[in-house]
């Protein structure tokens, strides 16, 4: 997000101020910056929301906290702007091949992707993902986790079907929280930009009139020939440049003059790179708003377990984020009494790294604390608590690892420290990498 911005105010302050003319200024027709400056940010956002989307903090690509083995002990209020891939890898067992295999795993997908796969269209189509941006707010995760007897009444694994629907939306670049702060960015770039196309033509005309004897000072530059013969000697290129700048520096009252003009133009500058900044700031800590349900079929005997949750996130700065998850969990139980328990889950995750400039970067390292209590019927609080570290590898292929505590035994949760690790992909993102 930020890259996108800096490189708006640069390309803006290029093409309307740096170099131009008081003559071509003047002869400008009145809608042409307006035009050019909307084909300038429609060509950046288009080049640059796809890659900035989809990599924050909030996105979940692990599987989803109602598996047990996941390293997610929080969800978070949004997935991948594509697709998915999770493994746990806690407590690898050997089957009969002798072969270790992952606990669990999931995949996720948007709505998103499903329509670009039906229509036939590139996930990375810069018009279809604008116009796919309410489709980019549900995601359906499928999944397996094993069983245990003395747990689910089965062996066989747990089929894990979901859903997430992101009904507050304000972190992607086409919404309308986005839009609005984008908004308030142009006035301050806009201003700036008029600003320094005033004081270059103050500048050149202050030369001009410093170094051409054919001057006539009561004349307004634009309306005076001799500038027009003057601007075409090339006095401001590169070649004529330093005999100009000498002539400059012959007259200290106009290089004082011009001394001034500059640093009204730093002030102004100062005050554009704030209104970028802070539109930034705002997109990256929007607040949002998910509802989530998650269910385990079991086979045969076995327990069917859901989750009905509310997942809200909150950026308390760029680096610090803040997930609350409130959630009702049931257990289906065929032979038994059936469980019923409420849930409360909270996390901070602090980016403890620059994911830098590149438009498919890798996400930033993220180190995450998060507790959460349950409160079965009939039955003592379940506390757990957990650390954990994201180490990116690369654009799409994230490491997360979890030191994880229980306070007691709980269906399919062991009491005491474990420590879980997985692998979660985005295939589109690590295929863009290296494109």
């Amino acid at each position: 997000m930020r890259h996108i911005h800096r490189t708006l105010v640069t390309l803006a302050v290029t093409t309307f101020a740096l170099g131009a003319a008081p003559s071509a200024a003047a002869q400008e027709p009145t809608n042409f910056s307006t035009w050019l400056r909307g084909e300038i940010r429609r060509a950046l956002t288009a080049a640059e929301a796809i890659p900035a989307n989809g990599s924050g903090v909030a996105n979940q690509k692990e599987s989803p906290s109602t598996d047990q083995t996941s390293t997610s002990l929080v969800d978070t209020s949004s997935a991948s702007d594509f697709l998915s891939l999770a493994l746990n890898l806690t407590g690898l067992r050997p089957e009969d091949d002798e072969e270790s295999t992952p606990t669990s795993g999931s995949i996720t997908a948007t709505f998103y992707s499903l329509a670009a796969g039906v229509k036939g269209v590139s996930l990375t189509d810069p018009g279809f993902y604008r116009r796919g941006t309410p489709l980019r707010r549900l995601a359906i995760t499928i999944g397996s986790e094993e069983s245990k007897v003395a747990d689910h009444l089965t062996d066989k694994p747990a089929t894990i079907l979901g859903a997430k629907l992101l009904i507050l939306n304000n972190r992607d670049v086409y919404s309308a929280h986005a839009r609005r702060q984008l908004d308030a960015m142009d006035m301050g770039v806009d201003a700036f930009v008029a600003q320094q196309q005033q004081a270059i033509n103050e500048i050149q005309c202050a030369i001009f009139r410093a170094v051409d004897a054919a001057a006539n000072a009561t004349l307004a530059c634009t309306a005076d020939p001799a500038f027009k013969t003057f601007l075409l000697t090339a006095p401001f290129g590169p070649q004529n440049w330093p005999k100009t700048l000498e002539a400059l520096e012959m007259k200290p009252e106009v290089r004082a003059q011009v001394n001034r003009l500059v640093t009204t133009l730093a002030a102004g500058h100062r005050t554009a790179a704030e209104a970028v900044a802070a539109a930034v700031e705002q997109i990256q800590r929007g607040r949002q708003l998910a509802f989530a349900y998650y269910t385990k079929q079991r086979e045969d005997d076995g327990t069917d377990e859901h989750r009905a949750e509310l997942i809200f996130d909150y950026g308390l700065s760029t680096r610090l984020n803040w997930t609350v998850n409130a959630s009702f969990d049931h257990g289906d139980r065929k032979t038994r009494d059936d469980t019923r328990s409420g849930r409360f889950a909270t996390e901070f995750q602090a980016k403890m790294s620059n994911p830098g400039s590149a438009r498919w970067a890798a996400r930033p390292v993220v180190l995450a604390g998060g507790i959460e209590g349950t409160r079965p019927s009939g039955a003592d609080w379940l506390i757990r608590v957990q650390a954990k570290l994201l180490i990116p590898v690369t654009a799409g292929v994230d490491l997360p690892i979890a030191y994880a505590y229980a306070s007691r035994d709980h269906e399919g949760i062991e009491s005491g420290s474990r420590l879980k690790f997985s692998v979660a992909v985005d295939p589109v993102r690590f295929r863009e990498r290296f494109r």
